[in-house]
């Protein structure tokens, strides 16, 4: 389970507050652990399997959040205001980070809300949520050519992102400082080539998850089949060509 602890001193209060799993409800493993052993019981091996990939969706999009404002807040931030770095080199590295971290903040804002709706009232760390299927076609479906045309163009410039990265690291004394003072919180050159890879393999998770939830929803549903494998062909022909083969690997597990 991939999750970030960033350091206090780096980003502001709210900023963390807003993106801890703990108070979020979602620092177990899974919803079946998340509730109360009790409410699990309740529930048929089906409703169990159906809340678990519900909950994965909702706890890889904060991680996947949490990367993104990571990249952007520490990242960027300190590359524009500490390294007075030029804008136009800086954005070549962190390519739509912004409408990226709008589009996943509003849509896992969504699963939140339908998640608290959903919390039984005599006990809020339980709940079911029965309908997710609107979300997903609005947040999703709805935003398909904007989403396939910002992670095109970020896959797109994936490998320039990471080789401006390791230049200006061997270049820049004020980048190569700036990368050790950060590792107070693990921060280095490998761990920011690997945000920018797991921000490419994302794109390629929607379709694998939803494909589950139909799976474990009753009655499933010939819309919701339909715009998923649609979303799934398009997504992998924009975004997947632009990635190295080599790190293609576990993309789709």
């Amino acid at each position: 389970m991939f999750i970030i602890s960033v350091h206090a001193d780096t980003v502001d209060a709210p900023l963390l507050s807003d993106l801890s799993a703990d108070l979020l409800g979602l620092e177990a493993e899974s919803w079946s652990l998340a509730v109360t052993a009790d409410f699990c019981r309740q529930h048929d091996r089906h409703t169990i399997k159906r809340q678990d990939v519900i909950y994965e969706l909702m706890q890889t999009e904060l991680h996947h959040i949490q990367t993104l404002t990571v990249m952007s807040e520490v990242f960027r931030r300190g590359m524009l205001e500490e390294l007075q770095l030029d804008w136009d080199c800086v954005a070549r590295i962190f390519p739509c980070l912004d409408p990226l971290l709008i589009f996943h903040r509003n849509l896992f804002r969504a699963l939140q809300e339908r998640r608290q709706a959903a919390a039984q009232t005599e006990d809020s760390q339980n709940y079911v949520i029965h309908q997710i299927g609107d979300i997903l076609l609005q947040q999703v479906y709805e935003n398909a050519e904007k989403m396939k045309k910002l992670y095109g163009e970020f896959c797109s410039h994936h490998t320039e992102a990471v080789n401006v990265f390791k230049e200006l690291q061997q270049q820049n004394k004020k980048l190569q400082n700036f990368v050790k003072v950060s590792s107070c919180f693990q921060i280095s050159c490998v761990l920011l080539i690997k945000f920018i890879l797991l921000v490419t393999q994302r794109i390629t998770k929607y379709p694998v998850l939803l494909e589950r939830i139909l799976q474990y929803t009753e009655g499933g549903s010939t819309l919701l089949e339909g715009c998923f494998s649609s979303l799934h062909h398009q997504w992998d022909q924009r975004c997947m060509k632009f990635i190295p083969p080599a790190e293609r690997r576990g993309m789709r597990g």
